[in-house]
């Protein structure tokens, strides 16, 4: 789908209603402009934007370790390993071997 569109003198644009509903946009939403160089302009919304990291970072970790861990179960135990790298560093030992 193609739209033609004028920038005002202020640089402003209004887009187009059809757009504005297809993207689910309300007066003050909030678009985001993704300028690729001399191949042009894309226009997304946060949500769309989200929805896409969200699409990418499961498509990176499939068919890893990954892919069937909680994320916070993750993190926790990355926290776990670091505290217990921190005690190995400072007393010689780890707080389970205490």
């Amino acid at each position: 789908m193609h739209f033609k569109i004028e920038m005002a003198s202020n640089g402003r644009i209004v887009i187009p209603q059809k757009v504005r509903e297809l993207l689910g946009l309300q007066n003050g939403g909030t678009v985001i402009l993704d300028v690729d160089g001399d191949d042009g302009v894309r226009m997304t919304t946060r949500r769309h934007g989200l929805m896409q990291a969200q699409r990418m970072t499961l498509a990176a970790i499939k068919g890893t370790e990954w892919e069937h861990r909680s994320a916070v179960d993750a993190l926790i135990e990355d926290r776990r390993l670091a505290a217990e790298r921190e005690d190995e560093e400072l007393f010689g030992s780890t707080r389970s071997a205490a």
